[in-house]
């Protein structure tokens, strides 16, 4: 637990603002180039995080586990909406 904080410490102390340092140097200040290299980095922290989360809770290859099937619910709509609905 302690090392997570250290490493989270350092994160936030280096990374975010290194992150914001080349954002401005890549970009400048063209709004569409921030968009972009933000959402490319932020897919690769998702992509991390995931690679982490499946090295840490699935150390044995273990899958998730699987979601059980859920019944339909019987609606309570007028059959006259459903007809209507099923015309557009």
């Amino acid at each position: 637990m302690k090392e997570a904080l250290r490493t989270l410490f350092w994160l936030a102390v280096i990374g975010i603002p290194l992150i914001f340092v080349v954002l401005q140097v890549i970009a400048g200040r063209s709004l569409g180039g921030q968009v972009t290299f933000i959402t490319t980095l932020t897919c690769i922290f998702l992509a991390g995080a995931a690679v982490l989360y499946v090295a840490v809770f699935a150390p044995n290859g273990a899958h998730a586990p699987a979601l059980r099937p859920v019944a339909p619910r019987k609606t309570r709509l007028p059959p006259r909406l459903l007809a209507y609905a099923a015309r557009c």
